[in-house]
């Protein structure tokens, strides 16, 4: 795996998106600008293939129906992620 750009907002994970084309995003499901899934479901109206994972404080089962329902293809939770991912 290439880390090829990281960003602070979700405005500018989508702009990063656009620049670098990438096959796989790993975003927060709060970013400043726009939510966890306002974010996937832009970035998979412009990039169909890309795959997402969203990491989360959440671990309400809305909040993962919510991301899975807007495009995700994962979700995971931050306390977790450093032995999940």
């Amino acid at each position: 795996m290439h880390v090829v750009a990281e960003a602070q907002t979700g405005p500018e994970a989508l702009e990063m998106a656009r620049t670098h084309n990438p096959d796989f995003l790993l975003l927060d499901f709060t970013l400043p600008g726009a939510s966890g899934p306002e974010l996937v479901t832009q970035v998979k109206r412009e990039f169909p293939s890309v795959r997402i994972l969203l990491l989360s404080v959440h671990a309400d089962e809305k909040y993962v129906m919510e991301a899975l329902s807007a495009g995700a293809s994962g979700y995971l939770l931050k306390n977790a992620a450093d032995v999940e991912l």
